[in-house]
Protein backbone atom coordinates (compact mmCIF):
# COMPACT_ATOMS: atom_id res chain seq x y z
CA UNK A 1 0.00 0.00 0.00
CA UNK A 2 1.65 3.33 -0.72
CA UNK A 3 0.17 7.19 -0.39
CA UNK A 4 1.79 9.48 -2.24
CA UNK A 5 1.64 12.94 -0.79
CA UNK A 6 0.30 16.00 -3.18
CA UNK A 7 3.39 16.57 -5.17
CA UNK A 8 1.87 19.88 -6.20
CA UNK A 9 1.24 21.41 -2.25
CA UNK A 10 4.05 19.75 -1.23
CA UNK A 11 6.16 22.81 -3.46
CA UNK A 12 3.49 25.35 -3.04
CA UNK A 13 4.58 27.07 -0.13
CA UNK A 14 8.00 28.78 -0.99
CA UNK A 15 6.39 31.74 -0.94
CA UNK A 16 8.20 34.99 -2.16
CA UNK A 17 7.95 37.82 -0.12
CA UNK A 18 6.32 41.03 -1.16
CA UNK A 19 8.61 43.73 -2.09
CA UNK A 20 8.00 46.38 0.91
CA UNK A 21 7.40 50.45 0.05
CA UNK A 22 9.61 53.08 2.19
CA UNK A 23 7.45 54.64 4.58
CA UNK A 24 7.00 58.25 4.13
CA UNK A 25 8.70 60.72 6.09
CA UNK A 26 6.06 62.48 8.93
CA UNK A 27 5.76 66.17 7.76
CA UNK A 28 7.43 69.05 9.67
CA UNK A 29 4.48 70.92 10.46
CA UNK A 30 3.35 67.85 12.22
CA UNK A 31 6.43 67.37 14.37
CA UNK A 32 6.85 71.27 15.22
CA UNK A 33 3.05 70.58 16.53
CA UNK A 34 3.92 68.07 18.42
CA UNK A 35 0.07 66.51 17.16
CA UNK A 36 -0.44 63.60 18.73
CA UNK A 37 -3.72 62.54 17.15
CA UNK A 38 -3.72 58.76 15.72
CA UNK A 39 -2.84 59.54 12.33
CA UNK A 40 -4.90 58.73 9.13
CA UNK A 41 -3.30 55.61 7.31
CA UNK A 42 -1.84 56.89 4.16
CA UNK A 43 -2.57 54.45 0.61
CA UNK A 44 1.84 53.03 1.04
CA UNK A 45 1.00 52.69 4.80
CA UNK A 46 -2.08 50.60 3.64
CA UNK A 47 -0.19 48.85 0.83
CA UNK A 48 2.42 48.13 3.48
CA UNK A 49 -0.31 46.50 5.71
CA UNK A 50 -1.83 44.79 3.19
CA UNK A 51 1.67 43.22 2.13
CA UNK A 52 2.70 42.24 5.33
CA UNK A 53 -1.34 40.36 5.81
CA UNK A 54 0.28 38.10 2.75
CA UNK A 55 3.63 36.96 4.19
CA UNK A 56 1.63 36.75 7.60
CA UNK A 57 -0.75 34.01 5.72
CA UNK A 58 2.20 32.57 4.38
CA UNK A 59 3.45 31.77 7.69
CA UNK A 60 -0.03 30.39 8.63
CA UNK A 61 -0.39 28.13 5.60
CA UNK A 62 3.39 27.02 6.24
CA UNK A 63 2.16 25.86 9.85
CA UNK A 64 -0.69 23.63 8.26
CA UNK A 65 -3.28 23.58 10.88
CA UNK A 66 -6.95 24.17 9.87
CA UNK A 67 -7.13 27.00 12.49
CA UNK A 68 -4.38 28.91 10.72
CA UNK A 69 -5.95 27.96 7.03
CA UNK A 70 -9.23 29.55 7.66
CA UNK A 71 -7.31 32.42 9.41
CA UNK A 72 -4.83 32.72 6.19
CA UNK A 73 -8.09 32.52 3.67
CA UNK A 74 -9.28 35.59 5.73
CA UNK A 75 -6.61 37.45 5.30
CA UNK A 76 -5.69 36.53 1.76
CA UNK A 77 -9.40 37.31 0.82
CA UNK A 78 -8.97 41.32 2.21
CA UNK A 79 -5.51 41.76 0.57
CA UNK A 80 -6.09 40.74 -2.99
CA UNK A 81 -9.68 42.47 -3.09
CA UNK A 82 -7.30 45.92 -1.74
CA UNK A 83 -4.10 44.71 -4.14
CA UNK A 84 -5.95 42.89 -7.10
CA UNK A 85 -2.28 42.86 -9.03
CA UNK A 86 -0.55 41.21 -6.18
CA UNK A 87 0.47 37.79 -7.53
CA UNK A 88 1.63 35.98 -4.57
CA UNK A 89 -1.58 37.01 -3.12
CA UNK A 90 -3.26 35.22 -5.41
CA UNK A 91 -1.15 32.29 -5.46
CA UNK A 92 -1.37 32.04 -1.81
CA UNK A 93 -5.31 32.37 -1.65
CA UNK A 94 -5.60 29.88 -4.11
CA UNK A 95 -3.44 27.08 -1.66
CA UNK A 96 -5.65 28.59 1.03
CA UNK A 97 -8.50 27.45 -0.92
CA UNK A 98 -7.27 24.50 -2.31
CA UNK A 99 -7.07 23.04 1.27
CA UNK A 100 -10.77 24.08 2.42
CA UNK A 101 -12.18 21.99 -0.43
CA UNK A 102 -13.02 25.16 -2.69
CA UNK A 103 -11.65 23.96 -6.01
CA UNK A 104 -13.61 26.04 -8.32
CA UNK A 105 -12.16 29.32 -6.45
CA UNK A 106 -9.04 27.98 -6.16
CA UNK A 107 -8.89 27.28 -9.76
CA UNK A 108 -9.66 31.11 -10.24
CA UNK A 109 -7.01 32.09 -7.75
CA UNK A 110 -4.09 30.26 -9.47
CA UNK A 111 -4.99 31.52 -12.95
CA UNK A 112 -5.10 34.96 -12.26
CA UNK A 113 -2.06 34.27 -10.48
CA UNK A 114 -0.31 33.02 -13.47
CA UNK A 115 -1.66 35.57 -15.61
CA UNK A 116 0.06 38.54 -13.54
CA UNK A 117 3.45 36.29 -13.06
CA UNK A 118 3.71 33.39 -16.40
CA UNK A 119 7.26 32.98 -14.25
CA UNK A 120 5.46 32.09 -11.31
CA UNK A 121 5.26 27.93 -12.44
CA UNK A 122 4.48 27.01 -8.43
CA UNK A 123 0.76 28.58 -9.63
CA UNK A 124 1.00 26.34 -12.90
CA UNK A 125 1.68 23.38 -10.53
CA UNK A 126 -1.44 23.88 -8.46
CA UNK A 127 -3.54 24.83 -10.96
CA UNK A 128 -2.40 21.46 -12.68
CA UNK A 129 -3.26 19.85 -8.69
CA UNK A 130 -7.05 21.53 -8.75
CA UNK A 131 -7.46 19.43 -12.17
CA UNK A 132 -6.13 16.37 -10.82
CA UNK A 133 -8.84 16.71 -7.83
CA UNK A 134 -11.62 17.74 -9.92
CA UNK A 135 -10.63 14.51 -11.93
CA UNK A 136 -9.99 16.50 -15.03
CA UNK A 137 -6.16 14.94 -16.16
CA UNK A 138 -6.17 15.65 -19.43
CA UNK A 139 -6.26 20.02 -18.65
CA UNK A 140 -3.99 19.04 -16.22
CA UNK A 141 -1.47 17.84 -18.24
CA UNK A 142 -2.11 20.87 -21.03
CA UNK A 143 -1.20 23.37 -17.86
CA UNK A 144 1.78 20.77 -17.79
CA UNK A 145 3.25 20.78 -21.04
CA UNK A 146 2.26 24.44 -21.48
CA UNK A 147 4.03 25.69 -18.27
CA UNK A 148 7.21 23.53 -19.50
CA UNK A 149 6.90 25.25 -23.31
CA UNK A 150 7.59 28.57 -21.22
CA UNK A 151 10.09 26.86 -19.32
CA UNK A 152 11.57 23.41 -19.51
CA UNK A 153 14.17 24.07 -16.17
CA UNK A 154 10.99 24.08 -14.03
CA UNK A 155 11.25 20.71 -13.08
CA UNK A 156 8.86 21.00 -10.59
CA UNK A 157 6.48 20.61 -14.37
CA UNK A 158 8.57 18.06 -14.87
CA UNK A 159 7.29 15.98 -11.88
CA UNK A 160 3.88 17.02 -12.42
CA UNK A 161 3.49 15.39 -15.48
CA UNK A 162 5.40 12.20 -14.62
CA UNK A 163 3.08 11.47 -11.37
CA UNK A 164 0.40 12.18 -13.92
CA UNK A 165 1.21 9.71 -16.46
CA UNK A 166 2.07 7.70 -13.95
CA UNK A 167 -1.48 8.19 -12.22
CA UNK A 168 -2.93 7.37 -15.35
CA UNK A 169 -0.79 4.23 -15.96
CA UNK A 170 0.75 5.14 -18.84
CA UNK A 171 4.13 3.77 -17.87
CA UNK A 172 6.20 3.64 -20.63
CA UNK A 173 5.43 7.60 -21.46
CA UNK A 174 6.42 8.38 -17.48
CA UNK A 175 10.10 6.71 -17.95
CA UNK A 176 10.22 8.65 -21.46
CA UNK A 177 9.22 12.00 -19.69
CA UNK A 178 11.64 11.42 -16.80
CA UNK A 179 14.56 10.37 -18.75
CA UNK A 180 13.96 14.23 -20.55
CA UNK A 181 14.09 15.60 -17.43
CA UNK A 182 17.25 14.35 -16.59
CA UNK A 183 18.89 15.23 -20.03
CA UNK A 184 17.35 18.93 -18.24
CA UNK A 185 18.62 18.78 -14.97
CA UNK A 186 20.99 15.29 -14.19
CA UNK A 187 20.74 16.08 -10.14
CA UNK A 188 17.29 16.17 -10.07
CA UNK A 189 16.37 13.80 -7.09
CA UNK A 190 12.82 14.70 -7.58
CA UNK A 191 12.91 13.11 -10.83
CA UNK A 192 14.92 10.48 -10.09
CA UNK A 193 12.26 9.54 -7.17
CA UNK A 194 9.32 9.85 -9.65
CA UNK A 195 11.93 7.54 -11.94
CA UNK A 196 12.28 4.81 -9.54
CA UNK A 197 8.29 4.69 -8.53
CA UNK A 198 7.49 3.91 -12.61
CA UNK A 199 9.67 1.34 -12.36
CA UNK A 200 8.23 0.02 -8.76
CA UNK A 201 4.82 0.15 -10.58
CA UNK A 202 5.90 -1.86 -13.70
CA UNK A 203 7.40 -4.39 -10.95
CA UNK A 204 10.88 -4.15 -12.04
CA UNK A 205 12.43 -4.16 -8.12
CA UNK A 206 15.99 -3.84 -9.50
CA UNK A 207 15.54 -1.69 -11.95
CA UNK A 208 13.37 0.93 -8.98
CA UNK A 209 16.49 -0.35 -6.42
CA UNK A 210 19.22 0.92 -9.31
CA UNK A 211 17.57 4.41 -9.25
CA UNK A 212 16.69 5.06 -5.85
CA UNK A 213 20.35 3.93 -4.66
CA UNK A 214 21.92 5.73 -7.57
CA UNK A 215 20.19 9.28 -6.29
CA UNK A 216 21.39 9.04 -2.53
CA UNK A 217 24.90 7.42 -3.59
CA UNK A 218 25.66 9.89 -6.46
CA UNK A 219 23.76 13.17 -6.06
CA UNK A 220 24.29 16.02 -3.39
CA UNK A 221 21.76 15.69 -0.88
CA UNK A 222 20.42 11.93 -2.19
CA UNK A 223 21.27 10.10 1.36
CA UNK A 224 19.47 13.08 3.02
CA UNK A 225 16.50 12.18 1.27
CA UNK A 226 13.65 11.08 3.48
CA UNK A 227 11.69 10.27 0.02
CA UNK A 228 14.57 8.66 -1.52
CA UNK A 229 15.24 6.09 1.79
CA UNK A 230 11.51 5.50 2.28
CA UNK A 231 10.76 4.33 -1.53
CA UNK A 232 13.72 2.18 -1.15
CA UNK A 233 12.37 0.84 1.83
CA UNK A 234 9.35 -0.28 -0.30
CA UNK A 235 11.54 -2.12 -2.81
CA UNK A 236 13.11 -4.23 -0.07
CA UNK A 237 9.89 -4.54 1.19
CA UNK A 238 8.85 -6.48 -1.69
CA UNK A 239 11.55 -8.16 -2.16
CA UNK A 240 11.21 -9.17 1.37
CA UNK A 241 13.89 -7.72 3.22
CA UNK A 242 11.88 -6.69 5.84
CA UNK A 243 14.90 -5.80 7.97
CA UNK A 244 16.68 -3.41 5.50
CA UNK A 245 13.05 -2.01 5.03
CA UNK A 246 12.81 -1.30 8.73
CA UNK A 247 15.89 0.39 8.39
CA UNK A 248 15.28 2.74 5.41
CA UNK A 249 11.57 3.16 7.25
CA UNK A 250 13.36 4.43 10.19
CA UNK A 251 15.87 6.09 8.42
CA UNK A 252 13.28 8.28 6.70
CA UNK A 253 11.85 9.06 10.07
CA UNK A 254 15.21 9.86 11.41
CA UNK A 255 15.32 12.21 8.48
CA UNK A 256 12.15 13.44 8.83
CA UNK A 257 10.14 12.97 11.96
CA UNK A 258 7.06 14.14 9.95
CA UNK A 259 7.49 12.17 6.43
CA UNK A 260 3.96 10.34 6.30
CA UNK A 261 4.53 8.21 3.76
CA UNK A 262 7.58 6.34 5.82
CA UNK A 263 5.32 6.05 8.70
CA UNK A 264 2.50 4.05 6.46
CA UNK A 265 4.62 1.86 4.89
CA UNK A 266 6.37 1.23 8.43
CA UNK A 267 3.35 0.03 9.43
CA UNK A 268 2.83 -2.05 6.77
CA UNK A 269 5.73 -3.76 8.10
CA UNK A 270 4.52 -3.86 11.63
CA UNK A 271 1.07 -4.98 10.86
CA UNK A 272 3.43 -7.79 8.50
CA UNK A 273 4.67 -9.14 12.36
CA UNK A 274 1.11 -8.57 14.14
CA UNK A 275 3.38 -5.66 15.59
CA UNK A 276 -0.60 -3.84 16.37
CA UNK A 277 0.50 -1.31 19.47
CA UNK A 278 3.36 0.01 17.87
CA UNK A 279 1.11 0.40 14.68
CA UNK A 280 -1.41 2.44 16.69
CA UNK A 281 1.62 4.96 18.30
CA UNK A 282 3.00 5.40 14.65
CA UNK A 283 -0.43 6.20 12.83
CA UNK A 284 -1.91 8.03 15.61
CA UNK A 285 1.17 10.62 14.79
CA UNK A 286 0.55 10.08 11.07
CA UNK A 287 -3.24 10.93 11.22
CA UNK A 288 -2.34 13.95 12.86
CA UNK A 289 -0.38 15.13 10.51
CA UNK A 290 -2.33 13.90 7.58
CA UNK A 291 -5.93 13.93 8.85
CA UNK A 292 -7.53 13.10 4.94
CA UNK A 293 -4.66 9.92 4.29
CA UNK A 294 -7.24 7.03 3.72
CA UNK A 295 -4.27 4.73 3.91
CA UNK A 296 -3.71 5.94 7.46
CA UNK A 297 -7.16 5.61 8.66
CA UNK A 298 -7.29 2.11 6.77
CA UNK A 299 -3.83 0.67 8.55
CA UNK A 300 -4.98 2.34 12.10
CA UNK A 301 -7.91 0.21 11.76
CA UNK A 302 -6.61 -3.16 11.50
CA UNK A 303 -4.21 -2.19 14.34
CA UNK A 304 -7.25 -0.45 16.43
CA UNK A 305 -8.84 -4.21 15.77
CA UNK A 306 -5.67 -6.11 16.76
CA UNK A 307 -5.41 -4.18 20.41
CA UNK A 308 -9.56 -5.15 20.85
CA UNK A 309 -10.44 -1.68 20.31
CA UNK A 310 -13.24 -2.62 18.21
CA UNK A 311 -15.31 0.58 18.53
CA UNK A 312 -12.39 2.66 17.15
CA UNK A 313 -11.46 0.02 14.68
CA UNK A 314 -15.15 0.45 12.59
CA UNK A 315 -14.59 4.25 13.09
CA UNK A 316 -10.94 4.04 11.20
CA UNK A 317 -13.31 2.25 8.53
CA UNK A 318 -15.82 4.13 8.33
CA UNK A 319 -13.30 7.13 7.62
CA UNK A 320 -11.69 5.79 5.05
CA UNK A 321 -15.61 5.47 3.64
CA UNK A 322 -15.75 8.94 3.84
CA UNK A 323 -12.71 9.90 2.26
CA UNK A 324 -12.60 7.38 -0.64
CA UNK A 325 -16.45 6.26 -0.61
CA UNK A 326 -15.40 3.98 -4.25
CA UNK A 327 -12.96 2.43 -2.02
CA UNK A 328 -14.31 -1.66 -1.37
CA UNK A 329 -11.21 -2.61 1.52
CA UNK A 330 -13.13 -0.92 3.99
CA UNK A 331 -15.89 -2.86 3.56
CA UNK A 332 -13.34 -6.14 3.54
CA UNK A 333 -12.27 -4.87 6.61
CA UNK A 334 -15.58 -4.18 8.43
CA UNK A 335 -16.49 -7.85 7.16
CA UNK A 336 -13.64 -9.30 9.04
CA UNK A 337 -14.38 -7.05 11.86
CA UNK A 338 -17.92 -7.83 12.33
CA UNK A 339 -17.39 -11.60 11.70
CA UNK A 340 -14.18 -13.01 13.01
CA UNK A 341 -14.27 -10.28 16.33
CA UNK A 342 -17.57 -8.78 17.32
CA UNK A 343 -19.60 -11.65 16.34
CA UNK A 344 -22.48 -9.95 14.49
CA UNK A 345 -22.60 -11.46 11.68
CA UNK A 346 -25.71 -9.79 9.48
CA UNK A 347 -23.34 -6.66 9.41
CA UNK A 348 -20.54 -9.37 8.18
CA UNK A 349 -22.47 -10.17 5.31
CA UNK A 350 -23.48 -7.09 4.53
CA UNK A 351 -20.19 -5.79 4.55
CA UNK A 352 -18.96 -8.59 2.36
CA UNK A 353 -21.47 -8.10 0.13
CA UNK A 354 -21.15 -4.66 -0.30
CA UNK A 355 -17.43 -5.05 -1.16
CA UNK A 356 -18.26 -7.56 -3.95
CA UNK A 357 -20.86 -4.90 -5.23
CA UNK A 358 -18.22 -2.59 -5.16
CA UNK A 359 -15.71 -4.84 -7.79
CA UNK A 360 -13.38 -5.71 -4.80
CA UNK A 361 -10.28 -7.91 -5.84
CA UNK A 362 -10.81 -11.05 -3.65
CA UNK A 363 -14.61 -11.62 -4.46
CA UNK A 364 -13.97 -15.40 -4.37
CA UNK A 365 -12.00 -15.72 -1.17
CA UNK A 366 -14.98 -13.31 0.13
CA UNK A 367 -17.93 -15.99 -1.12
CA UNK A 368 -15.78 -18.36 1.07
CA UNK A 369 -15.80 -15.65 4.21
CA UNK A 370 -19.60 -15.41 3.60
CA UNK A 371 -19.92 -19.20 3.76
CA UNK A 372 -17.94 -19.52 6.88
CA UNK A 373 -19.85 -16.90 8.47
CA UNK A 374 -22.73 -18.46 7.78
CA UNK A 375 -21.67 -21.63 8.88
CA UNK A 376 -20.51 -19.67 11.90
CA UNK A 377 -24.05 -18.33 12.75
CA UNK A 378 -25.45 -21.76 12.35
CA UNK A 379 -23.17 -22.88 14.88
CA UNK A 380 -23.05 -19.84 17.24
CA UNK A 381 -26.86 -19.95 16.90
CA UNK A 382 -27.55 -23.57 17.50
CA UNK A 383 -24.94 -23.49 20.36
CA UNK A 384 -26.81 -20.41 22.21
CA UNK A 385 -30.26 -22.51 21.50
CA UNK A 386 -28.50 -25.60 23.52
CA UNK A 387 -27.36 -22.95 26.16
CA UNK A 388 -30.70 -21.48 26.60
CA UNK A 389 -32.22 -25.01 26.99
CA UNK A 390 -29.59 -25.69 29.73
CA UNK A 391 -30.00 -22.15 31.43
CA UNK A 392 -34.36 -23.10 31.67
CA UNK A 393 -33.34 -26.38 33.01
CA UNK A 394 -31.37 -25.44 34.94
CA UNK A 395 -34.27 -22.72 36.58
CA UNK A 396 -36.70 -25.47 36.38
CA UNK A 397 -34.48 -27.83 38.70
CA UNK A 398 -33.49 -24.55 40.92
CA UNK A 399 -37.29 -23.90 41.21
CA UNK A 400 -38.09 -27.41 41.23
CA UNK A 401 -35.24 -27.48 44.55
CA UNK A 402 -36.60 -24.12 46.11
CA UNK A 403 -39.97 -25.69 45.60
CA UNK A 404 -39.16 -28.84 47.53
CA UNK A 405 -36.89 -26.65 49.78
CA UNK A 406 -40.24 -24.73 51.05
CA UNK A 407 -42.35 -27.59 51.10
CA UNK A 408 -40.18 -29.19 53.68
CA UNK A 409 -39.29 -25.79 55.44
CA UNK A 410 -43.31 -25.87 55.86
CA UNK A 411 -43.69 -29.42 57.06
CA UNK A 412 -40.75 -28.60 59.47
CA UNK A 413 -42.41 -25.82 60.65
CA UNK A 414 -45.94 -27.89 61.06
CA UNK A 415 -44.04 -30.78 62.59
CA UNK A 416 -42.41 -27.79 65.25
CA UNK A 417 -45.64 -26.37 65.95
CA UNK A 418 -47.23 -30.18 66.28
CA UNK A 419 -43.94 -30.95 68.77
CA UNK A 420 -44.85 -27.11 70.85
CA UNK A 421 -48.79 -28.11 71.09
CA UNK A 422 -48.15 -32.05 71.96
CA UNK A 423 -45.45 -30.20 74.65
CA UNK A 424 -48.16 -28.13 75.49
CA UNK A 425 -50.51 -30.64 75.94
CA UNK A 426 -48.33 -32.80 78.16
CA UNK A 427 -47.03 -29.63 80.14
CA UNK A 428 -50.71 -28.90 81.14
CA UNK A 429 -51.65 -33.03 81.71
CA UNK A 430 -48.59 -32.58 84.48
CA UNK A 431 -50.33 -29.54 85.58
CA UNK A 432 -53.58 -30.94 85.93
CA UNK A 433 -52.34 -34.44 87.69
CA UNK A 434 -49.96 -31.90 90.28
CA UNK A 435 -52.83 -30.23 90.79
CA UNK A 436 -55.08 -33.19 91.65
CA UNK A 437 -52.67 -34.92 93.72
CA UNK A 438 -52.23 -31.29 95.60
CA UNK A 439 -55.73 -31.71 96.10
CA UNK A 440 -55.83 -35.29 97.38
CA UNK A 441 -53.13 -34.50 99.25
CA UNK A 442 -54.82 -31.52 101.05
CA UNK A 443 -58.09 -33.52 101.54
CA UNK A 444 -56.32 -36.05 103.24
CA UNK A 445 -54.50 -34.30 105.25
CA UNK A 446 -57.93 -32.24 106.33
CA UNK A 447 -59.33 -35.62 107.24
CA UNK A 448 -56.36 -36.47 109.97
CA UNK A 449 -57.20 -33.15 111.44
CA UNK A 450 -60.68 -34.09 112.21
CA UNK A 451 -60.49 -37.38 113.98
CA UNK A 452 -61.22 -36.73 117.80
CA UNK A 453 -59.22 -37.57 120.79
CA UNK A 454 -60.20 -40.68 122.94
CA UNK A 455 -58.72 -41.86 126.59
CA UNK A 456 -55.61 -43.03 124.89
CA UNK A 457 -58.09 -45.80 123.17
CA UNK A 458 -57.02 -46.27 119.61
CA UNK A 459 -60.24 -45.39 117.68
CA UNK A 460 -63.04 -47.72 117.02
CA UNK A 461 -64.21 -47.43 120.15
CA UNK A 462 -63.15 -51.02 121.45
CA UNK A 463 -60.10 -51.86 123.96
CA UNK A 464 -56.96 -53.46 122.92
CA UNK A 465 -56.46 -56.72 124.86
CA UNK A 466 -53.67 -56.36 126.74
CA UNK A 467 -50.15 -57.55 126.57
CA UNK A 468 -49.25 -60.91 128.65
CA UNK A 469 -50.21 -64.43 129.06
CA UNK A 470 -53.56 -63.85 127.84
CA UNK A 471 -54.69 -65.07 131.74
CA UNK A 472 -56.61 -61.54 131.27
CA UNK A 473 -54.58 -60.03 134.33
CA UNK A 474 -52.69 -56.89 134.30
CA UNK A 475 -49.21 -57.07 133.73
CA UNK A 476 -47.11 -56.17 136.53
CA UNK A 477 -45.57 -52.40 135.98
CA UNK A 478 -42.02 -54.24 135.98
CA UNK A 479 -39.56 -54.14 133.42
CA UNK A 480 -40.30 -57.37 131.32
CA UNK A 481 -36.30 -57.83 130.77
CA UNK A 482 -36.43 -58.61 134.57
CA UNK A 483 -34.55 -54.81 135.34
Amino acid sequence: MRCVLPFALAASLAIVGCQKPTEPAASAEAAAAGDTTEPTETAAQREERLRAQIDEAAELLARGTEADDRRALDLLAESTAALPDEAIGWYNLGIAQQRAGELAEAEAAFKRAADLDPELMAAQVNLAGVYVELGDLTRAMDIYRAGLERDREAMDLWVGSIALMRRSGRLDEAIAQAKEALKVNANSLDIYNNLGLVYLDRGELEMSQFIFQKAMNTISGGDSSALLHSNLGVVWLRQGKEVDARFEFERALELDPEQVEAMVFLSDYYLDNRNYQDTVDLLERAAALDPENPAIHLNLGIAYRGTERYDEARRAFERVLELRPDDPDPWLNLGILYGDYVKAYDEAIDAYNKYKAQGGDERALVDGYIEQTLKEQERVKKLEERKKRIEEERKKREEQKKLLEQQAAEAARAEAARAEQEAMRKAEEEVEAAARAAEEAAEEAEGSDEAPAGDGEPPGGEASPPAGDGGGEAADDENPWGG
